[in-house]
């Protein structure tokens, strides 16, 4: 029994030990498209977050007399309804930080979504059009450049 048991924790110990040497996983997705990823350790970035905020706030900023209005009057008008308006305060204060969270896509410089992301040893490696980390992971690690530049550490 106890045999088993070891052979048990042999096993998870090789299963998991890929993913718990990583220093950062990023996944990239648009969930108007691509699932959320489940895994624990990857930071997920949903990339069209902003267009959804921004879409909302647009919804909520709708006035019919604006043609008529001068530009400082559609200005004044709209900071009334945003200070009237909890929500729309919390949606543009929202709006910002999703910004910031897309800077991630320029630092890795992601041409398309879904993406994920493994920086290690000082690299970044890329699988695209996956979603799923793990299956993403074992591509990366199972590929001869990895391997070449993992047996030079």
């Amino acid at each position: 029994m106890n045999n088993f048991k070891v052979e048990i924790f042999l096993f998870f110990a090789l299963f998991l030990s890929p993913f718990c040497k990583s220093e950062e996983l990023y996944y990239f997705f648009d969930s108007n498209i691509h699932p959320p990823t489940p895994f624990f350790s990857a930071a997920s970035f949903d990339v069209s977050k902003s267009s959804k905020i921004e879409a909302e706030i647009n919804k909520r900023l709708i006035f019919n007399d604006a043609p008529f209005l001068t530009e400082q009057q559609r200005v004044e008008k709209a900071r009334s309804i945003i200070n009237g308006d909890p929500k729309l305060k919390s949606l543009i204060k929202e709006l910002s930080h999703s910004y910031k969270y897309l800077e991630k896509v320029f630092e890795f410089q992601i041409k398309k979504v879904p993406a994920i992301v493994l920086k290690e040893n000082g690299r970044n490696w890329i699988v695209y059009g996956q979603t799923n980390v793990q299956k993403a992971l074992v591509l990366i690690r199972n590929s001869d450049k990895y391997r070449s530049v993992s047996s030079l550490n």
